[in-house]
């Protein structure tokens, strides 16, 4: 009887063990709050744009890492739009509307195991692009 009472739990254990680690997919998640600071530099400097963006990573966009995105800051308020990981590249882009038209808000740079690294950003009306920092996830409030 001790015997069986022993294997079931070391078995219970690795059970436990193996239930409660982080998956891989979990641990490399691009869900939360990124503070992104833009730096126009083009065609002319315009000056420096900080903005709050949230994704939510639910694989709803076509790839595994990708999912909802909104944009705050800078004049802009609950902005949807959506982002992508593919092949170690992120892309959000979010689509503004602008006197009737639309304009678009895109941020791009590399992306991996949950991080996304500095890249660009491009106003695609006025065709004004620069650098984009993308400061650690949670790092700023969704509602900036």
């Amino acid at each position: 009887m001790m015997k069986k009472f022993g294997v079931f739990a070391a078995t219970a254990l690795a059970i436990a063990v193996f239930a409660l680690t982080p998956s891989s997919a979990k641990a490399q998640s691009y869900s939360g709050t990124w503070e992104i600071t833009e730096d126009v530099t083009f065609p002319f400097s315009t000056g420096v744009s900080t903005y709050c963006m949230k994704l939510v990573d639910n694989g709803s966009e076509g790839f595994p890492h990708s999912g909802s995105a909104t944009l705050n800051g800078n004049g802009i308020s609950n902005l949807p739009g959506g982002f992508q990981v593919i092949n170690g590249q992120f892309v959000a882009i979010f689509l503004v509307p602008a006197g009737g038209e639309l304009d678009t808000q895109i941020f791009g740079g590399p992306a991996g195991k949950g991080k996304i690294g500095n890249g660009w950003g491009l106003e695609g009306f006025n065709n004004f692009s620069g650098t984009a920092t993308f400061v650690k996830k949670s790092s700023c409030e969704a509602s900036q």
